[in-house]
């Protein structure tokens, strides 16, 4: 069999084979400001897809002029592909997880996985999930230095 013809059934066979790390451009992380990730497998199941789904519509809705201001940064990241994965590993992530971070200076400076959106029934749930943390991030990083957060 000539090296074409290997090369060509080898990337049939192994269709899932993520691109190296040199040939995918790393994600810009905020060098401030509050994020929200909800970090997945490159493999998905449909519960995966809805909740991301709930997730965005949630997002879009509650926080719409937090997105636009660029307050807020929100993506879904696939935490097997580099560089997601180096970030999964900072946050110390077990598998697909909501998480909330707040950025300064580039780096992740705190951050809070929102596991109680596996549990939510439905859109609402998850929204009512994610919101609260969400909001306490935004007031933190929003707050002038110095002053006290309700």
């Amino acid at each position: 069999m000539s090296r074409a013809a290997l090369a060509v059934l080898s990337m049939l066979l192994l269709p899932g084979v993520a691109p190296a790390a040199a040939d995918a451009p790393p994600p810009a992380f905020p060098s401030d400001g509050v994020s929200l990730y909800y970090f997945h497998a490159t493999l998905r199941c449909q519960t995966c897809l809805r909740l991301e789904a709930s997730i965005d519509h949630c997002v879009q809705d509650e926080f719409a002029v937090e997105l636009a201001e660029g307050w807020l940064d929100w993506r879904a990241l696939n935490y097997e592909l580099t560089p997601n994965s180096a970030l999964a590993e900072t946050l110390q992530l077990r598998g697909s997880e909501l998480v909330v971070i707040r950025w300064q200076d580039g780096a992740a400076v705190d951050w809070q996985p929102i596991p109680a959106v596996w549990e939510a029934p439905d859109d609402d749930g998850v929204c009512a999930a994610l919101k609260p943390a969400v909001t306490d991030y935004l007031r933190a990083q929003l707050a002038p230095a110095g002053s006290e957060t309700p």
